[in-house]
Order: C-alpha cells, then structure tokens, then sequence
C-alpha cells in the first residue's frame, strides 16, 4: 500500500549512541520492570491476551477496536515502568514472533495510532512523555490479511530443508 505517515524512532541518548557496554562506562543494568497482567487485565473489557517481552515491550490481544484501550493502558498505573504498548488484533498469535511482529508493523500508521502519556509543544517542537504506545489493531480499509491454505503450509514445512539446503 505504502501510504499513510512514516515514524523513525531515535533510541540514543541526547543525540548520542549509548555506551557499547553500560558497566564499562560506569552503569549498572537497569532492573528489568515486572507488570502485575492480571491488572493489566482489568484494565478494558475487551482484552483478550497479553504478553510481555523482555520487560519493555507489552502486547495486549483485544477483540475490536484498539483506540479506546490504548488511550486506557498509556495512563495506566500498571504499565508505568513499560517502555512500548502495542494492542493488537484477535487473530494475532501474542507466542508467536513472527505473527506479532507482522501483527504490530503492517497495521498502524503512526500519525494516526501512536498515543503517548504526554504530549507537548515547544515552539514547533514536538515533545512526548510517557508510553510509546500504539493502536495496531485492524482497521476498516485494511486489506484481508493473508491466509495461506493448510495443504501449502504442510508441504512448504515439508521440503523446507530441500528449498534452503547449504
């Protein structure tokens, strides 16, 4: 499709790269955050799943439109130690990487279903606090996603190590 915005996320610190190795330069780790899921849970009646990845990045499963929980989950107590929120849509496989990956970036256009805590103007200078949180759900408009037939998956697995053999 190709349309709508574009989004570059800048992870440096104050425009630099962070250290090769944090202890090296004097930094202890971080503590990885816990989150209380089922919180979480409550949060909306219309989450379904959650999951938590390496203690930055949580992926809530929701029957429906996302908007209205991801405006509920980016002030959320709960997920204030969170880094990323990203609510998806029912048929995307939380477990399964490669299905929540496609899941959370074929589906939002960041103009539209980023949300964060805060947000503020400085001059013409954007300036946001809080969550990075997003609306990745499936919406009206959106191509049908691709299915592919039981027959075809069976035989692809089946000749696998025959189509990409060393």
């Amino acid at each position: 499709l190709n349309l709508g915005s574009k989004m570059v996320l800048d992870a440096t610190r104050n425009g630099l790269p962070a250290p090769s190795n944090a202890r090296q330069a004097g930094h202890a780790a971080a503590p990885v955050p816990s989150f209380d899921e089922d919180a979480i849970r409550c949060l909306h009646p219309r989450i379904r799943a959650l999951r938590v990845l390496e203690g930055c990045l949580v992926a809530v499963q929701v029957e429906g439109e996302g908007r209205s929980v991801v405006e509920a989950l980016v002030r959320a107590d709960a997920l204030q130690a969170a880094k990323l929120v990203v609510v998806v849509s029912s048929d995307v496989e939380l477990r399964d990487r490669e299905s929540l990956l496609w899941g959370i970036f074929t589906r939002f256009d960041p103009a539209r279903d980023v949300v964060f805590a805060e947000s503020e103007l400085h001059g013409s200078w954007p300036v946001y606090r809080g969550c990075l949180s997003i609306d990745a759900t499936f919406k009206s408009g959106y191509p049908d996603p691709i299915v592919m037939e039981p027959a075809v998956v069976q035989r692809v697995t089946q000749r696998w190590h025959h189509y990409f053999s060393a």
